[in-house]
């Protein structure tokens, strides 16, 4: 078994063990039953005391992650993940009693949640191509609110990579693309999870209004109790594998209660509009924003009997099905 100690991270070491093996046991990466490096081994490995390892295989222990055989060593204990979920969520559940929709939550102390803000936009515009300064300016405050740690993740270069160059590359088809669907894909649920269970995450909750199950074996969405802020949709493009260790405590929750909730805890977010459109377009005009981008060419609109009836600025401009907006 392979543990990666990364010091930069700052939490002590034995924290460190402590969280890598428990993700790998929660992950399925370590079996039921296996064994693990002795303590002396591992000590010697990662080159620290031994006193410091067996801190660390203690809490695993004292946890039942872990059980030791005399004169044997260390093996990973059977251990029901199902119920692990089940204790996160109720967690999550009564932790979303003081977090506004923004605010991802996993636990209902400092020491149990980490708040993890997401940049994928990096622009300067007086015209605020995407408010993440703002946006982060409220995270702080809500995490002080609650004294939950945070910390800020850029993904901007996996994001302009993985979704904005193929958001361009639709329009530049004729096509009209859903840069959100394509962002819980490839970043929220791509690199996004990833990175919070490498940091020794358990689960990963978001403030998406939609729900799912972990049955069977199986990861299924499923509508919300707000039908008229159902999000499923946008995550139509997810992958199964990708709902792992994820959890949506806002699925039985309406908008109203969420503000509720936000208010009568002092929330910054409490009353904060909600967020609409593409998030790297803001407030801008789209045709100026695409034009930045894409060189429009305009031409003649023609019925299919060869009438011209106008003329359009740029194909990438309209979209099939449009009533309005061809004047």
């Amino acid at each position: 078994m392979n543990v990666f100690i990364d010091n930069k991270r700052g939490a002590p070491i034995y924290d460190q063990i402590y969280s890598q093996i428990k993700a790998q046991i929660i992950n399925g990466e370590l079996k039921e039953d296996e064994a693990l490096p002795s303590i002396r081994n591992l000590a010697k490995d990662l080159r620290i005391s031994v006193i410091t390892t067996k801190r660390a295989y203690d809490e695993l222990e004292r946890e039942g992650f872990i059980y030791t055989l005399p004169a044997k060593g260390c093996f990973v204990a059977p251990k029901n993940v199902e119920l692990l979920r089940e204790e996160s969520l109720k967690k999550i559940e009564e932790y979303m009693q003081k977090i506004a929709q923004l605010a991802v939550s996993c636990g209902l102390s400092k020491e149990e949640v980490v708040e993890m803000f997401m940049m994928n936009w990096e622009e300067t515009a007086p015209d605020g191509a995407c408010s993440a300064d703002s946006d982060f300016a409220d995270v702080r405050r809500v995490c002080a609110a609650l004294s939950v740690p945070y910390y800020s993740v850029n993904f901007a270069a996996q994001y302009r990579e993985r979704v904005f160059a193929h958001f361009l590359a639709e329009y530049k088809a004729g096509r009209t693309p859903n840069p959100d669907v394509l962002c819980n894909r490839e970043i929220k649920f791509g690199p996004f999870r990833d990175y919070a269970l490498s940091m020794g995450a358990d689960f990963v909750a978001t403030g998406h209004y939609c729900g799912v199950s972990h049955a069977n074996g199986r990861n299924c969405l499923l509508k919300v109790k707000d039908a008229s802020k159902d999000q499923t949709y946008f995550l139509n493009q997810v992958r199964e594998y990708q709902l792992n260790n994820v959890i949506f405590p806002l699925a039985e929750l309406n908008k109203s209660e969420v503000r509720k909730i936000a208010g009568d805890n002092g929330l910054a977010t409490a009353k904060k509009k909600d967020s609409t459109g593409i998030c790297f377009i803001g407030e801008r005009n789209f045709r100026k924003f695409l034009q930045e981008y894409l060189p429009a060419q305009s031409g003649k609109i023609v019925t299919l009997n060869g009438e011209t009836v106008g003329e359009h600025i740029g194909l990438m401009y309209y979209t099939l099905g449009q009533r309005k907006g061809l004047d």
